[in-house]
C-alpha cells in the first residue's frame, strides 16, 4: 500500500493486513491441514507471480529476494498470497540471484505439497531435507504415483488429482536442482502452474507436464516455454 523512510535510512513497507497472518503460522498447529489443494496451488503461483515480478520486470535491474521461505509469505482474508520481508533484498548483479530465489520457492512448494517443513531433524540426529526426499519420491518412474501418494500430505484426505500433484512435484524437483543454471527461470514456472490452474489436466498438457520422464529431462519440455 505504501513506503516510508525517515532520516536514517530506516524503510518501512505497508501491507493491507494479512488476515490468515503467514504460511509458516496459518493454523494454530501452525500446519497446513485447512488448506485445500485449490488454495495451496493458488498460493503457489502468487508467490510465483510476486518473484517474477522481482526478476524479470523491476526497472532499471532485477532484484533477488534472497529470503524466501513460509513465514516470509503472507495470507489475507481470502488466502491469497503475498511475499514480504525483503530486508535481504538486492539488485541481481549476478544471473545465480534469481536461481536462489527458484531454489527457496521449489522448498515452498515442496512444503504446500507434503505439508512437511523444509527440514526436519530425526530423533537420531538425521537431518531430512524435502528437496532431497522427493529426488527419492521420482527416482523410479514406475513406481511415482504410488510413492508421491504416500508422500503427500495426509491431511488432503487424497482430495487433490494425483496427475496435478506429479505435475506440481516434478516441477518442484526442478527448482531444487542442485545445478542452479538448471533450474527454470520463474517466468517458466508461472507458465506452467497457470496451466495447471487454468486447465484440465489431459493427454493435451503431457507436452507441458511429463509424467513418464525423468525429473532430470524436465528442464527439456520447460526450457523452451516462453512466459510473455
Amino acid at each position: 500500500m505504501g513506503v516510508s523512510c525517515d532520516q536514517e535510512g530506516n524503510f518501512l513497507l505497508v501491507y493491507e493486513y494479512a488476515e490468515n497472518g503467514s504460511l509458516d503460522k496459518s493454523s494454530s498447529s501452525g500446519s497446513l491441514s485447512f488448506l485445500s489443494w485449490s488454495r495451496r496451488v493458488q498460493i503457489a503461483l502468487d508467490v510465483a507471480n510476486g518473484l517474477h515480478y522481482l526478476h524479470e520486470h523491476v526497472q532499471p535491474s532485477s532484484i533477488a529476494h534472497r529470503d524466501i521461505r513460509s513465514s516470509n509469505i503472507l495470507l489475507d482474508s481470502k488466502f491469497r498470497a503475498k511475499v514480504t520481508n525483503f530486508a535481504l533484498a538486492r539488485f541481481a548483479e549476478e544471473s545465480i540471484a534469481p536461481k536462489v530465489d527458484v531454489f527457496a520457492f521449489g522448498v515452498v512448494l515442496l512444503e504446500l505439497l507434503s505439508g512437511k517443513k523444509a527440514m526436519v531433524t530425526k530423533e537420531s540426529g538425521e537431518i531430512v531435507l524435502l528437496s532431497k526426499e522427493i529426488k527419492t519420491v521420482l527416482e523410479v518412474a514406475e513406481k511415482r504415483e504410488e510413492n508421491l501418494k504416500n508422500w503427500m500430505d495426509p491431511n488432503l484426505e487424497n482430495m487433490y488429482p494425483i496427475d496435478g500433484a506429479l505435475s506440481l512435484a516434478i516441477l518442484a524437483r526442478a527448482c531444487t536442482f542442485e545445478k542452479s543454471s538448471a533450474r527454470p527461470s520463474m517466468g517458466e514456472v508461472v507458465f506452467n502452474l497457470t496451466v495447471l490452474t487454468q486447465s484440465p489436466l489431459d493427454d493435451s498438457l503431457e507436452e507441458v507436464w511429463p509424467t513418464k520422464l525423468d525429473a532430470e529431462e524436465l528442464l527439456q519440455i520447460i526450457s523452451p516455454v516462453t512466459a510473455r
